[in-house]
């Protein structure tokens, strides 16, 4: 699961990031108590799949993926961004505004989310849409 993150946040090796992802995601499901899916190691794997599909442009699966994550793990600042990235590349400047003011108001400071909110906010930005 590390490296695939590794290589999602720097957007390299994807097709590599993709199956480490995936095997990643398996290992921390079969690693939980019987039934227990709301495993924080869980949540941070969801996070490592979906964060890798985003960087290759599968936006609906992304989504559906920190969805799952951000339910499994709601006070997580990294998910709220990531989640937050891929509405703004669906174009869903309301959710990723929400998405990118919840990552900072959990991490007070959160450089690249107050940055993606600015981006949002900024010229010729103005108007949302959902």
């Amino acid at each position: 699961n590390g490296l695939a993150y590794a290589y999602a946040v720097t957007n390299t090796h994807l097709p590599e990031a993709l199956p480490l992802a995936k095997q990643g995601l398996a290992l921390a499901q079969k690693s939980g108590q019987p039934g227990d899916t709301r495993d924080e190691s869980v949540a941070a794997a969801q996070d490592t799949l979906a964060w890798v599909q985003y960087r290759q442009g599968d936006y609906k699966n992304a989504e559906q993926g920190l969805l799952d994550a951000v339910s499994f793990d709601p006070r997580r600042p990294e998910m709220r961004f990531h989640l937050g990235s891929v509405y703004a590349a669906e174009g869903k400047t309301d959710a990723a505004r929400a998405e990118f003011g919840h990552a900072v108001l959990l991490c007070p400071g959160y450089a690249e989310a107050e940055t993606a909110l600015k981006a949002l906010d900024g010229p010729g930005k103005a108007g949302a849409s959902s």
